[in-house]
């Protein structure tokens, strides 16, 4: 009898558990990602052409992604397995990594989301709505998106080592 009420506690607690950790996710709002293209690159790349190198490890998946931001719409913190760049193609972003200070990237400039990092992007305007196009180059068969409870924790130290991790 002991052994039954433990396992319905412990299933319970289990359910409580994940419970709160799909409510403690911050979701999208405001936001329509639409996958274009996927395509897999089942060899690992090593390629160093004029000023610019890229190279994988093992199979490698790539989404084209276009993702279309509400007036006051925004990603909800979540990262990547792998690399993100990111074209804005109208209206402007806030893009915050990390413990940095958001960065305003608007249409015809480009930044990156560096793999592992928290980050959060939002539609800088509570009255336009702003469209970005992303290519997500992550390991074959990896969710392209993992989803973050919230916020990163930031200490001064923190936000000091982390500094540079956007790029124009």
């Amino acid at each position: 009898m002991k052994t039954k009420v433990f396992a319905v506690v412990a299933v319970a607690m289990g359910v409580v558990f994940l419970s709160g950790n799909a409510v403690m996710a911050t979701p999208p709002v405001g936001l329509t990602a639409k996958v274009l293209a996927k395509g897999t690159l089942a060899k690992p790349v090593e390629i160093e052409a004029l000023g610019v190198q890229f190279s994988t490890e093992g199979a490698t998946d790539v989404y084209v992604q276009q993702v279309d931001f509400a007036p006051g719409g925004n990603s909800g913190w979540h990262e990547h397995p792998g690399l993100v760049l990111i074209a804005v193609a109208s209206g402007a972003v806030i893009a915050t990594t990390g413990c940095q200070a958001g960065h305003l990237y608007s249409a015809g400039q480009s930044f990156v989301e560096p793999p592992l990092t928290p980050i959060l992007v939002a539609n800088a305007s509570s009255t336009s709505p702003a469209q970005n196009f992303a290519t997500l180059v992550v390991p074959a068969g990896r969710a392209p998106r993992i989803e973050l409870p919230g916020a990163p924790n930031c200490s001064a130290k923190e936000s000091d080592e982390e500094e540079g991790s956007l790029t124009r």
